[in-house]
């Protein structure tokens, strides 16, 4: 079985939303592996870095395999590239990106894409998306992944989930990247670059 993956923000020596990747990475275990036992992830990052911003890699099957700690600077997004696939499956949020990393490949000008399946807005391929429409933040309501955040917004009713069309996608003023590290970052006016289906 391939590892799974698990990335935390860690903030001055923090994890920062810990008790949502704790159930994440407990909820996979549960369901791919049958371990009913709950892992200490709190325990894990006890090596934290006590200065700066982090990013900490868990990986994972039955039992934490590693963790590493890699600086982190949040790079720029701007242009995205829509991109149709209806076959990428991906629930879990393993370390092998290798189909990811194959449609990121065609991002060609963009600084990412954003994947559509059967012409449905899924995700980015480093994060959950959401748009502003009709005054509210919606986001997609068949992700590729739940990601932490994405999921944490939703039970405090600051996201709704929705069918998002790439005409959506076009006429939304702003979009929003979701994941343990961006937390939620506003693009204002994001650029789009049409791709043919694959």
């Amino acid at each position: 079985m391939p590892l799974l993956l698990e990335t935390i923000k860690i903030q001055d020596g923090h994890p920062k939303a810990l008790d949502w990747h704790a159930a994440r990475l407990n909820a996979t275990r549960r369901h791919l592996f049958n371990q009913s036992t709950p892992l200490d992830l709190q325990a894990a990052l006890l090596d934290s870095p006590q200065s700066g911003t982090y990013r900490a890699r868990v990986l994972y099957d039955h039992n934490i395999q590693s963790v590493t700690y890699i600086p982190y600077q949040p790079p720029h997004y701007h242009c995205f590239k829509i991109i149709e696939n209806s076959n990428l499956h991906y629930p879990y949020k393993y370390q092998d990106r290798t189909a990811l990393n194959r449609l990121y490949e065609r991002r060609g000008l963009a600084d990412e894409i954003i994947i559509f399946k059967q012409g449905l807005a899924t995700d980015i391929t480093i994060a959950n998306l959401a748009i502003w429409l009709n005054n509210q933040w919606v986001t997609p309501e068949k992700p590729l992944l739940k990601g932490t955040v994405r999921e944490r917004l939703l039970a405090q009713h600051q996201l709704i989930t929705g069918n998002i069309t790439i005409d959506d996608l076009l006429n939304s003023p702003k979009l929003a990247m979701m994941n343990a590290l961006l937390e939620f970052h506003i693009i204002e006016h994001p650029q789009f670059i049409l791709d043919s289906p694959s």
